[in-house]
């Protein structure tokens, strides 16, 4: 591994992130007799995936919302133009999401300068362990 440049040394982790933050607890007047906890049982999540190069780098985030359509993404929602927004039947990353943020960060490492690639070099020679 010592002749891999530590730009192309990367660490993915992935983590599901509650679209509706909750609690299970709250606050309210002492000696209220009921009181209600908002969205308690909201478990809507999409799943945020980071990568960051040996180097230091941060790579562009990948959100997963859960979905069958393009109609399941967020609306008037500016993300930045770097980031991947996708979709799953269940917000879970597979196979298909990890080969397209392997491949556009392939190509956001290229154009930052901190990949040189020889002629002969393609996407599928990225390899994974």
């Amino acid at each position: 591994m010592e002749d891999i440049p530590s730009s192309l040394i990367i660490n993915w982790d992935q983590t599901a992130v509650q679209v509706v933050p909750s609690c299970s607890w709250t606050m309210e007047k002492k000696g209220t007799k009921r009181i209600e906890v908002a969205a308690i049982d909201d478990k809507r999540q999409i799943t945020a995936v980071f990568g960051c190069t040996l180097s230091g780098n941060f790579l562009p985030i990948q959100l997963i919302y859960q979905g069958k359509t393009t109609k399941c993404l967020p609306n008037n929602i500016d993300f930045p133009r770097d980031w991947q927004i996708s979709f799953t039947d269940n917000h879970w990353s597979n196979e298909k999401n990890y080969d397209q943020i392997c491949e556009r960060n392939y190509h956001t490492l290229y154009l930052r300068g901190t990949l040189a690639v020889q002629a002969t070099q393609q996407p599928s020679s990225i390899g994974h362990f």
